[in-house]
């Protein structure tokens, strides 16, 4: 029988679970936007967790630029947010 502790445990696990899974469908929904904006083919909006699978497989060449635009931004902020929490590491040392 479970217990107390572990079922909240998992019920935590299960809504950070969520919260990435809206996260992840939101972005699919706008990049899906953007990419129809510009005149592309685009996925359906229940396969908006799948974006990049769609575009990695079906994408043409504006959906392609745009998934290499966000995968740069994405390393930028990854770089940057890696700095910070080094450089507070040192002032904290």
């Amino acid at each position: 029988r479970p217990q107390l502790p572990g079922l909240r445990a998992r019920l935590a696990r299960l809504r950070k679970t969520c919260d990435y899974l809206v996260s992840h469908a939101e972005l699919g929904a706008d990049l899906r936007a953007a990419i129809a904006a510009a005149g592309s083919a685009t996925w359906t909006p229940a396969e908006d967790l799948s974006w990049r699978t769609w575009i990695d497989r079906q994408g043409d060449e504006e959906a392609r630029r745009q998934l290499a635009a966000l995968d740069e931004l994405i390393d930028r902020l990854v770089e940057e947010m890696t700095a910070k929490e080094a450089a507070a590491g040192e002032e904290g040392s």
